[in-house]
């Protein structure tokens, strides 16, 4: 099957019934299927222009689709930070009661702002661009399919590897790993057939790890500012300033971890 039915058939019928099952029930795991949706797609709007050596333009292609993206993002980190933030901080304590209850707030504010973005897609200008990557994308063959994919994993990985060897903050692991999952994605999506499935498990193992650094992150983040705030005006419980801390030392443990797996990942990552 050419690219140009796997985007027509599959991408677009799964994006659109993703969007129509949030708009039924917000709930994480269908935001999520979305987002993976979403991912792909725009994973293809930067193969595309890799291919054609048209680097801004994977931005003006993913433009329908870009709204949409952002504030379901913004709602699914909240649903994550919820999740994160009853798991760790276990304490019967005020402040944690009371920072859930303002998650669950901007919840259903973000829930109420997503649907209006779901509500107003811009359904012409989407498959128009599917439409149009599906068009130029097509590959006549397996091994063309190959060809294109490795470069285009070569000069991500290339770009991965400059970020590592300079220090790469937490806004820059993050950016990592979106690179790291469209190269997963692609494999996917293009049905690639390569002897190197074992550095794609590398790859998916880690970003898998780098997503929950980001989640624990924007707990450290939230709790932290909010102690922060509070302690102007009241004592912190021992108990809680010592969680946090704990907190942070165990993100940092994280980071150590991923940046040691990313530097392994460089070494074998070379088709």
């Amino acid at each position: 099957m050419g690219t140009e039915k796997i985007i027509s058939a599959t991408i677009s019928s799964q994006l659109y019934q993703a969007i129509d099952e949030t708009q039924k029930e917000c709930s994480n795991d269908h935001l999520h299927t979305l987002r993976l949706n979403l991912k792909k797609i725009k994973a293809l709007c930067i193969l595309f222009a890799n291919n054609n050596n048209e680097h801004q333009n994977s931005k003006a292609l993913f433009l329908p689709f870009k709204r949409l993206f952002r504030h379901s993002g913004r709602l699914r980190d909240n649903f994550q930070l919820e999740k994160r933030l009853i798991h760790y901080f276990t304490e019967d304590e005020k402040l944690i009661n009371c920072l859930q209850d303002k998650l669950h707030n901007r919840k259903e504010k973000l829930t109420v702002s997503y649907l209006n973005k779901a509500e107003n897609f811009e359904h012409e200008k989407a498959a128009s661009t599917l439409d149009y990557l599906s068009f130029h994308l097509d590959v006549k063959s397996p091994l063309e399919r190959l060809g294109n994919y490795k470069t285009f994993t070569r000069l991500r990985l290339a770009s991965v590897e400059e970020q590592v060897l300079q220090g790469p903050n937490k806004g820059q692991l993050h950016h990592i790993r979106a690179q790291l999952k469209h190269i997963l994605m692609l494999y996917k999506i293009l049905n690639v057939v390569s002897n190197r499935s074992n550095l794609i498990t590398q790859i998916d193992n880690l970003q898998e790890e780098l997503g929950n650094l980001h989640d624990f992150e924007l707990l450290y983040h939230y709790v932290n500012e909010h102690i922060e705030e509070e302690s102007k005006h009241r004592n912190i419980s021992p108990i809680l300033l010592t969680r946090i801390h704990s907190l942070n030392d165990f993100i940092e443990k994280l980071r150590i971890n991923c940046l040691k797996k990313l530097t392994l990942l460089m070494n074998n990552s070379h088709f």
